[in-house]
């Protein structure tokens, strides 16, 4: 049996680089639009920001501004790792980060696809997703997050777009 829609959200937006300077968290106004369409989505408001800032994050740093992962937790090599951040973010001229939000409720339960896409070179994500289950140093625990979180984390093209899937029961609220 085929569950009804109640209702049905697509937003799309793509960033350039005076917005990725200018806003930390471009994203958060898509996630108020979609909100609006299920008022009993907002229990779930933490969740879904931590997935849009982890990818967003990800898209950002090793998209974007194709910046290396920290190769492990001492401080200096992080402080350094921020500088360089700042750095290329103040610098940007060029690239983008595209960002869609498909939501749809049903009437027990419903999903919201998260696409985030970028122009960087992307990444090999086969080995990588081997390597992220598995991982216990600082770097990909944010992906390891994510995926707890969603029921479906898939990345395409050349490593540059992602998919999470993340569902939702209404039933309980």
């Amino acid at each position: 049996m085929v569950s009804k829609i109640k209702s049905e959200c697509y937003i799309c937006r793509k960033f350039g680089p005076d917005m990725i300077k200018n806003c930390s968290h471009p994203f958060s106004d898509l996630l108020e639009q979609i909100l609006e369409h299920c008022p009993p989505l907002r229990d779930k408001k933490k969740d879904l920001l931590l997935i849009l800032s982890e990818l967003y994050r990800n898209a950002l740093e090793h998209g974007v501004l194709e910046l290396t992962a920290v190769p492990n937790n001492d401080l200096n090599t992080i402080e350094k790792y921020f500088i360089e951040k700042k750095r290329a973010i103040d610098n940007l001229r060029s690239g983008w980060i595209k960002i869609c939000l498909n939501f749809k409720q049903f009437f027990k339960n419903g999903n919201i696809v998260i696409k985030i896409e970028d122009s960087g070179n992307g990444f090999d994500y086969r080995p990588e997703n081997e390597f992220v289950q598995d991982s216990i140093t600082t770097n990909g625990r944010g992906i390891i997050l994510v995926k707890s979180l969603c029921n479906e984390l898939e990345f395409f093209g050349n490593g540059n777009t992602v998919q999470a899937v993340y569902c939702f029961d209404l039933e309980n609220q």
